[in-house]
């Protein structure tokens, strides 16, 4: 069963720059080493949070993926677009994350950039109230 929590990451200055409805959590293994693998693509609303913060690699993940490393608080520590690879997971290179990172959020290759997702933003689960 995929669990699914609303995300969105906000600016410093309280906008809304990227909103994830149903954000699929990787909180168990056999999620965290799947990941977003083997979908023929993943959409700009697409997110995968993970609970440990990495490293990471594009082990047969068919779309390049922007990937946000937060610390507890919410902060977005390090972001880095990984390009698809073929290579085999032994020579694939790694995203590491900073020491204080307690996340990683993945989604769409672009999104980052497209929202303008600083060093310094907050990824916040979404309000149900308006």
């Amino acid at each position: 069963m995929i669990k699914v929590v609303p995300l969105e990451v906000v600016g410093i200055d309280g906008k809304v720059k990227l909103d994830f409805p149903g954000c699929e959590l990787a909180d168990t293994p056999d999620k965290m080493g799947k990941g977003l693998a083997g979908r023929p693509c993943i959409h700009e609303k697409t997110a995968m949070l993970f609970d440990t913060p990495g490293p990471f690699w594009m082990k047969d993940v068919s779309s390049p993926l922007d990937i946000m490393f937060v610390r507890r608080d919410g902060t977005v520590l390090k972001t880095a677009t990984m390009p698809v690879s073929h290579a085999p997971d032994h020579l694939a290179r790694r995203y590491y994350p900073p020491r204080s990172a307690a996340y990683a959020l993945e989604t769409a290759a672009g999104n980052v950039k497209k929202a303008r997702v600083m060093v310094g933003d907050k990824v916040k689960v979404k309000s149900c109230i308006n």
